[in-house]
């Protein structure tokens, strides 16, 4: 489970590695260690900023090593690449500290998935996270579009304003997931059938799958007493991707045609389908 959950305006940058305890600078800007050493023992150090003045900056001399992330007060460095590299951190002052970082042997990484995940201005959808070291960190080019916060053992997700934002999901401080989150007005209408045409036998039932609306929806058929009709709940929790799913479920109780049609009702768009009860 989540042991904590960090969110911040992220300064994301691919740089360098790793840690090892030594003793503290003397000057305005200051941190913990002065060098690291990483491994696949050790694939990552916490590096703390004892004092500066703030709006800190990172960069390397080895883009290659690692990947770092800069959460408050703390420098996370993660390792990658055998090697060594100088990390130096700066303050808004124009203060300085170089940390030097060696990588000794190789640690393993996956490559971040990406996802796009459509956000309704005013909705709030969810992602459950079981690591304990869990890390979410808006990038700050979309900080003022979504609204990230943790409730138990989930991270839900906002829409704010229209627009883009860009999610990085941490596991042991590396990332693993990108969610580019687009902030929209409306959800795309979508119903989820192999065909137009349905035939039914007499008595025999069906249904129809919304997979993407805005949550309001109406039924309606071109001739009474063929086919009744019914809106029920989506039998499992919604994915990133689906956008208030629902099941339209009809009965066939009489010989005929007639045409449903299932409604968005917030934005008009509608879908029909003929359906031809033997």
């Amino acid at each position: 489970m989540i042991k904590k959950i960090f969110f911040l305006f992220l300064a994301l940058v691919t740089i360098v590695s790793c840690s090892k305890n030594e003793d503290e600078q003397i000057g305005p800007l200051q941190v913990d260690k002065s060098s690291v050493v990483l491994s696949t023992d050790n694939p990552y150090a916490a590096i703390q900023i004892i004092k500066g003045s703030g709006s800190y900056s990172v960069s390397s001399s080895n883009e290659s090593v690692a990947e770092y992330l800069l959460l408050e007060n703390t420098l996370y460095i993660s390792g990658n690449a055998i090697g060594n590299a100088v990390v130096t951190l700066s303050d808004g002052e124009g203060n300085s500290v170089k940390i030097k970082v060696e990588v000794k042997n190789y640690i393993a990484r996956i490559v971040p998935l990406s996802t796009v995940v459509f956000l309704k201005k005013g909705d709030t959808k969810s992602i459950e996270v079981t690591k304990a070291n869990a890390v979410f960190a808006i990038h700050s080019s979309g900080s003022n579009s979504i609204q990230v916060k943790e409730s138990g053992n989930k991270v839900l997700i906002s829409g704010l304003s229209l627009g883009a934002a860009t999610l990085y999901y941490f596991e042991d401080f590396w990332p693993t997931q990108i969610y580019n989150v687009q902030i929209i007005e409306h959800y795309s209408f979508s119903i989820s059938s192999s065909s137009t045409n349905i035939s039914v036998t007499k008595g025999n039932d069906g249904e129809l799958y919304i997979i993407s609306g805005n949550g309001s929806y109406s039924l309606s058929t071109s001739a009474s007493g063929v086919i009744s009709t019914e809106l029920r709940p989506y039998p499992i929790a919604a994915t990133l991707s689906q956008n208030n799913p629902a099941v339209v479920y009809y009965k066939a109780i009489a010989t005929g045609v007639t045409v449903l049609t299932v409604t968005d009702n917030e934005t008009g768009e509608s879908k029909s389908f003929s359906i031809r009860v033997n």
